[in-house]
């Protein structure tokens, strides 16, 4: 795809939201998405520009905070960097800095799948030692520290 061509998506996805910039990510409220006034959007997006050994790449991304946002605040805050690494990691070991489609897409998968293991470890670690002999009805009461110290539910609980 020619240079011209990717300025003309963004620019065309740049356009079709209004957004508070937020480090490299972006709060998006998409055109035609409505909410009621006062709630925020729980959808983020980043569109990144890298430098890498074999020129520049543009990683651009939109997740759904399905029921609140810090699962996609996390991911925007993560995936770049990790998927980032492991193209320039790859790409130091190619021949001509040049990867195909799949191995791309090999790369992207392990980087998501990095980024929701460390999601579900996180919240791994609230769980008691002894979690498999608790009964359904007391694992909430038997998670480790499961509110922070305002009472609302830790940021690990919000993001599994």
């Amino acid at each position: 795809m020619s240079t011209e061509s990717n300025v003309d998506i963004r620019t065309i996805f740049l356009g079709a939201v209004s957004s508070e910039r937020t480090l490299h990510a972006h709060i998006a409220d998409h055109v035609g998405l409505s909410y009621t006034s006062g709630s925020p959007t729980q959808d983020r997006h980043t569109i990144e520009e890298w430098i890498m050994p074999n020129g520049s790449w543009t990683f651009a991304a939109v997740l759904d905070g399905h029921g609140g946002s810090e699962a996609a605040e996390f991911v925007v805050n993560e995936l770049p960097q990790s998927l980032k690494d492991l193209l320039a990691t790859e790409l130091n070991q190619s021949p001509q800095f040049h990867l195909d489609d799949t191995a791309i897409a090999r790369l992207l998968t392990k980087a998501i799948t990095e980024v929701d293991s460390r999601i579900a470890d996180d919240f791994r670690l609230l769980l008691p030692e002894n979690f498999g002999q608790i009964a359904a009805g007391d694992v909430v009461s038997d998670l480790k520290d499961p509110v922070s110290v305002d009472g609302s539910p830790r940021i690990e609980v919000l993001r599994a």
